[in-house]
């Protein structure tokens, strides 16, 4: 099984703890400059709604591209976890930006490579190439 993993950026990872934080801050401060209206009152729900769903996913933004005798996984911020059998694949293109899986007529996946170190993409290419599709890379 083969794995490779890149670490998002500060703000993909912390995107909802920021919001969070800033409607937080901005309901406190205008509650304290007009106590007497509802609306802070919603900033700061929306503030601590935010912060909760951050906690609760704050293991979903890796990104990654999982290899096993199965299925390949392509995790993304976007789309979270996509599996395809390698029954259903066709065929696999890997260049040095974006992995290709073609699976079907009408079906497959095009996934960015950006982040990832060139000797995980080395590997990816020789692991795909010499265990799943044996062809020239």
């Amino acid at each position: 099984m083969l794995r490779i993993e890149k670490q998002p950026n500060f703000f993909k990872k912390n995107a909802l703890y920021l919001y969070g934080g800033f409607y937080l801050l901005l309901g406190i401060i205008y509650n304290l400059v007009s106590p007497s209206e509802s609306m802070p009152k919603f900033y700061i729900v929306i503030g601590i709604v935010a912060i909760i769903i951050g906690f609760f996913r704050r293991n979903k933004t890796q990104e990654f591209i999982e290899l096993n005798d199965k299925e390949v996984t392509l995790s993304d911020y976007i789309n979270s976890r996509l599996k395809y059998s390698w029954d259903e694949v066709d065929d696999v293109l890997i260049s040095e930006k974006q992995i290709t899986i073609k699976s079907g007529s009408a079906n497959g996946m095009m996934y960015d490579l950006k982040g990832y170190s060139e000797a995980d993409i080395e590997m990816l290419k020789t692991e795909v190439y010499t265990r799943y599709f044996p062809k020239t890379a």
